[in-house]
This record gives C-alpha cells, sequence and structure tokens, in this order.
C-alpha cells in the first residue's frame, strides 16, 4: 500500500491497441468501484516469445514497486516472454505480493484466460455444420508456438468428429501475422486445390487471406469462406467483414478485476475463464451485425492529427542530439511538457545518471545497466522541475500519492538507446483518450533517441577535444607542445592584432638538468622537466596565458595584457622552493627564467622578441652561475 491506497500494477504491452486500451480502461474502472489504483509498466512492442533476443523494454519491467504494490497482475499474452513473467513472479514472491497471470499459467498465481478452444470449436463447427464445409483448411500460427498448436488441436478434434479426415495440406502456418500469411495463401491457390472455406488462428491472417484471394480473382464467401479469431477492430472495417470469435476486452476486465479482488480476499489461487462470443459476418456468408464506428470515427480523427506531430517529434529529437549540455536537452522537454495539445505533455521523465558520463559512454559497455541509485529526474510537469534533479532511492516519481487521486492509471515506459535502457517515463493523463495512449511509443522513442543522440554526440565530442589535446600538448608536461602552442598563438594573435596590448615573453631553462640526469636518472630528469612546467603555469595568469614546452628543457610563456615580468619570475622560483620543501626528493629543481615584453601592433616580430627573452635568460643562468663560483 502507499498511504492507504491498494496499488495494483499491471504488466503488459501496446497499451496504444484498441483491444488492450478498453481493458486497461474498464479494469481500471472496476479497480476504482473498489479503492484501488493503477500502475501500468509497458512495452511499446511485443516479445514475440523470442527470449534469445535482447529487448532493452523490458527494464521497464525492473522499476516495478514490489514493496508498495498489493497485487501484481501480467497480460502473458500480450508480453509473449515466459522468461520476463517467470521474473516478475519470483520478485513479487520475494514481496509476497499475490499475482494473477491473464491468459497463462504459472505455479502458485491466480490465472484467468479466454476458454481460446471452446470460441474456436464453435466457429469451426459453425463453418462444417451450417455452412455445409467438407474440405476446410486451418491457417495456424507459429509452428510449435503453445498457443498456434492448441487452435490446431482444435481443429483436428472437430473435423474428426464430424467424419472429415486429417490430411496434410489441409493446415498452413501463417505466423499470426501479415506476411507468412500472404505467402501461405498464395501457395494454397497455387496448388490448384482450392478449400471450400479457410479458417485462421487470428484475425490479422484473416484479413490477409481475403485481400489475397480477391487480389487473385477469387470471390469470399462464395467460392471460398474465411474467418478469423480474437475480434479486432479492423477485422469490422475491412470488406468483407471478417467473421471472428470476440474476445471482449470489456469481459475480461470485468472478470479479471472480480478475480483479482476475491484472490487478494481469501488467499486462494484459482483458475478462471471467460468465453469468447461468435461474431459472424460477411467473410463466412452471415449478415452480422452493422458496425458501430463512432469510436473508431473519433480514434481516427485523433490518430490522424496526430501523425502532423511526427515530423515535429523527428526536429525535437535532432535539436537534442545537437545540444552541447543536457540540461539545454532536458529544456526541448520543458518547454512542451506544461500543454495538453503540446509534443510531450503530462509526463515525468527519469534517466540514470551514469549514462552522461563522457569517459565510460553507456551503450559501448556490455555489463551496462540502470542503478536505481542514481535515477535523475530530468523534466516533470507536475511538480515544475526544471533541472536536473535527484531521485530517491525508493521513490518512482515525486509525489506519486497525489498523482494517483486524479483516478486514471499512471503508465511506465523504458527509455532505451542502442539496445541499452537508459531511464524511463512516467505518463499521468487525465482521460482515457486513444489517442493519448498512441502518442506513449512516439514520446519514447523520440526522447531515446534525442538523449541517445545527445549522449553519443558528447562522447565523440569528448573523444576529439582528447584526440586534439594529445595532439597539441606535451604528455610530459601538460603545457602545449610547439604544434599546440603556435596553433593557439595565432588565435590570440588575430584577436590582439594592432590593439597596442603589452605581450610579455617568459623563457625559462632548468639549471642543472645534465647533473641530475647524470647522478639520478632520466625518470628524474623528467620529473624536474615537470615541475618547472608547472610552476610556470601556475605563476602567469590562467586566462591570458599560453605556455609551451618549446624544447627540451626550454619553456616557454606569453602573457597578454599588462603584468609585472619580474613578478612572474619571482612567483616560479618560490613554487619551485614550495616543491623542493615538500618533494622529497635528493635533489633541488631549479630553473633560470627571462622577461621581455613588446607591444602588439604593425612592428611586433615573433622571432625578435623571443630571441630578446632568450638573452634575458641566459643572463639570468650566467648570473647564477657565477654567484656559486
Amino acid at each position: 500500500m502507499l498511504n492507504d491506497k491498494k496499488i495494483i500494477a499491471l504488466c503488459t504491452s501496446r497499451i496504444y491497441d484498441a483491444q488492450i486500451h478498453k481493458f486497461i480502461s474498464e479494469f481500471n474502472e472496476e479497480l476504482r468501484r473498489n479503492d484501488m489504483y493503477l500502475l501500468i509498466f509497458t512495452l511499446n512492442s511485443d516479445l514475440y516469445w523470442n527470449e534469445r533476443e535482447v529487448h532493452p523494454e523490458k527494464y521497464v519491467y525492473d522499476i516495478i514497486p514490489y514493496n508498495i504494490l498489493d497485487a501484481v497482475v501480467i497480460m502473458d499474452e500480450k508480453i509473449k516472454s515466459r522468461q520476463v513473467s517467470e521474473k516478475i513472479i519470483a520478485e513479487a514472491k520475494k514481496f509476497s505480493v499475490p499475482i494473477a497471470v491473464i491468459d497463462g499459467s504459472y505455479e502458485d498465481t491466480a490465472s484467468i484466460s479466454f476458454d481460446y478452444s471452446q470460441g474456436l470449436e464453435r466457429m469451426i463447427e459453425h463453418i462444417i455444420k451450417d455452412h455445409n464445409v467438407r474440405r476446410p483448411h486451418f491457417m495456424a500460427g507459429i509452428e510449435g508456438n503453445k498457443f498456434s498448436e492448441d487452435r490446431t488441436e482444435v481443429f483436428k478434434k472437430v473435423i474428426a468428429e464430424n467424419n472429415i479426415p486429417l490430411t496434410e495440406d489441409m493446415i498452413s502456418y501463417g505466423g499470426f501475422w501479415a506476411g507468412p500469411s500472404r505467402e501461405a495463401t498464395n501457395a494454397i491457390i497455387d496448388s490448384g486445390e482450392l478449400p471450400e472455406a479457410i479458417i485462421c488462428a487470428n484475425d490479422i491472417m484473416a484479413i490477409n487471406v481475403c485481400d489475397v484471394l480477391t487480389s487473385r480473382g477469387i470471390k469470399v464467401p462464395e467460392q471460398v469462406i474465411v474467418s478469423g479469431f480474437d475480434g479486432i477492430y479492423e477485422g469490422k472495417l475491412f470488406m468483407p467483414r471478417i467473421s471472428t470469435v470476440n474476445c471482449s476486452s470489456f469481459a475480461m476486465a470485468k472478470a479479471a478485476a472480480d478475480m483479482l479482488i476475491k484472490y487478494m480476499d481469501s488467499k486462494k489461487c484459482g483458475t478462471y475463464s471467460v468465453i469468447p462470443e461468435l461474431d459472424l459476418n460477411e467473410s463466412c456468408g452471415c449478415c452480422g451485425k452493422d458496425s458501430d464506428h463512432t469510436e473508431i470515427d473519433c480514434f481516427n480523427d485523433g490518430f490522424y492529427r496526430y501523425q502532423d506531430d511526427i515530423r515535429l517529434y523527428y526536429e525535437s529529437t535532432v535539436k537534442m542530439q545537437q545540444c552541447t549540455d543536457i540540461e539545454a536537452a532536458a529544456d526541448i522537454l520543458r518547454s512542451h511538457i506544461k500543454y495538453k495539445r503540446s509534443l510531450f505533455f503530462n509526463l515525468c521523465c527519469v534517466i540514470d545518471s551514469a549514462c552522461l558520463d563522457v569517459e565510460n559512454v553507456f551503450f559501448l559497455s556490455d555489463s551496462y545497466y540502470p542503478d536505481r541509485k542514481n535515477r535523475m529526474i530530468l523534466c516533470d510537469s507536475y511538480s515544475d522541475i526544471n533541472k536536473l534533479t535527484p531521485l530517491g532511492e525508493n521513490e518512482l516519481v515525486p509525489d506519486m500519492d497525489n498523482l494517483l487521486n486524479n483516478g486514471y492509471p499512471l503508465i511506465f515506459n523504458a527509455i532505451d538507446y542502442m539496445n541499452k535502457p537508459i531511464g524511463y517515463i512516467c505518463y499521468y493523463f487525465g482521460s482515457y483518450d486513444i489517442t493519448d495512449y498512441s502518442k506513449t511509443a512516439s514520446m519514447a522513442n523520440t526522447i531515446g533517441m534525442g538523449l541517445g543522440g545527445f549522449i553519443n554526440m558528447s562522447h565523440q565530442k569528448y573523444l576529439s577535444d582528447k584526440v586534439e589535446n594529445m595532439y597539441k600538448t606535451d604528455s610530459l608536461t601538460g603545457l602545449y607542445n610547439r604544434t599546440g602552442f603556435k596553433t593557439e598563438f595565432e588565435k590570440a594573435r588575430f584577436v590582439y592584432h594592432n590593439t597596442d596590448t603589452q605581450l610579455t615573453f617568459i623563457m625559462a631553462d632548468l639549471d642543472g638538468l645534465k647533473i641530475i640526469n647524470d647522478s639520478f636518472g632520466h625518470d628524474a630528469g623528467d620529473k624536474a622537466i615537470a615541475a618547472a612546467a608547472q610552476a610556470l603555469k601556475k605563476a602567469c595568469p590562467a586566462d591570458r596565458s599560453l605556455c609551451t614546452r618549446y624544447g627540451g628543457d626550454e619553456l616557454l610563456a606569453l602573457i597578454f595584457g599588462e603584468c609585472d615580468p619580474n613578478e612572474m619570475t619571482l612567483g616560479v622560483e618560490k613554487l619551485l622552493k614550495e616543491f623542493n620543501d615538500n618533494s622529497g626528493l635528493e635533489y633541488k629543481v631549479s630553473a633560470s627564467c627571462g622577461a621581455y615584453s613588446v607591444i602588439m601592433n604593425d612592428s611586433f616580430n615573433f622571432e625578435d622578441t623571443f630571441r630578446c627573452a632568450d638573452e634575458q635568460m641566459y643572463i639570468t643562468k650566467r648570473n647564477k652561475k657565477n654567484r656559486r663560483k
């Protein structure tokens, strides 16, 4: 529970699908009548029972807050991954959270399913008995898939009961999808033996079977009867309208809510079923009822208006990728999230701060996975957060308790880039508007591509800067090498040309480097050069100086603007004294410095000024030697 609120988590996919959307709206209303609140964790695509494929969207199920849940409901057939369902169940059991599964069966869970077998059996019997079909053909789904094979067994059972012998050519596999079912239909036609009826294991295949038949001059239902299964809206819009078995989302939602409430009260697992109803239409030769297109028309109207946003989503992605910092990228989202009809609205975007590390870019790492301890709120329309803000380890979104008070579900999507999850989005719509639900996939994709591209570009810039720095920087001292120095000096020279700005050259040369090398080794000599270089750099004003290792132990600094050369050279000596006092080395590091100042005008000559500073440095060096003697 969350502050006396009973919280239910629904794990599903494709909330913009009309059937799932209907289920959600009715299921949530049933829960609200019983003072329960709904969190939805959803994919934007099915996993298609492919357990070996990498699906970063699955991360959305890793953020489920089991510690506040009163029950978990898994739409197993919608997710289409037994591994994912089993992982959710295992995590829920750790917290003793009751689990209910729709269209699936797992140990120690309550389950509810459509009685697909009974529904399909009624459809096959209708075609054989009411339409006197003796040569039926079954368009199954995926060979080896449980749902497909179960429906194939029902076909075999019914034709056996009606004394119709089974032959190998009576079953095809249409993959539950358009392409494979079209190929299978063409193969049936090309065989030269048309069946009297093609009974399909879902409506998508039935629609495509009808389309292929009619495109090749075969009339439906006059020459071949076609039926589907599951009752999707597209079947009602197609001509001829598809005869199907209607797996009502409303009926399932009411039954699932009722089962869940009983299960939570009794703590006893049970198995429940909902019987689908025949929906007979033109594709089998039955008239059927006129469709109510009101809701479909409303959806289409909103959906096609929504298509106008696609270009704007793309532009937002590009703008985010071109940003130079994460706050600028976030501002693109923040500029929209206040308004209902903007590109991004009623959402909170949370990312893993580790993905912003340009040195260890997340999508190149095999081991990267978001850490709940590093969650950051990128933007949030409810709490008006306008900068990157840490999120508590046990929080999903800020002020979730109040967000639930509007009575509508909170919907969660994963954000991913290059097959790596980087965070999630929470949507809190104030209605069941299906066009809002339809936009979630585009919003998640836009934010994922925008942020991922921004991170990628930031990493590329980091690498290019690093390469450029390696190219123009001396690795021993960290000062510019000659190439880097000349490049930077030309930039500065362009800025200060003919400005009558003072330019001061300071030359520094290490004292006794040969003795250090001979007595203590060249590593010691390198340490001495590095120490002198850092002393020179620190002694010069950071915002208007260029420092370079000009030769082996020759160091040069240019200072633009007014300065006291004596103060600079004394600063070098002071810093080297501090180094010697604290280094613990057996030798002392010292350097001789010479300075020379000129004015940046047409008469300025680099070589002449350099020579003058060099001469001053050698004067200092000779004076030191004379004093030692």
